[in-house]
């Protein structure tokens, strides 16, 4: 169990550091879609390292693509 928390951690980890926070909230969006409508915008743009205006401007321009 802790070999797996260790590997999402380091996946968390990689992710955060080598992509975009467009490219970190599309991957979010792709792998937990159902957790995105349940939590406030807050917590997310806090979980991806942005503020929630810059989340704002994501969500805007990845939906109006």
């Amino acid at each position: 169990m802790a070999e797996l928390a260790y590997v999402d951690m380091d996946l968390f980890y990689y992710n955060f550091l080598t992509k975009t926070p467009t490219q970190r909230y599309q991957y979010l969006q792709a792998t937990m879609k159902n957790i995105l409508d349940k939590i406030p915008q807050y917590h997310v743009a806090s979980y991806l390292g942005i503020t929630p205006i810059s989340l704002s401007r994501i969500r805007n321009s990845y939906f109006h693509i």
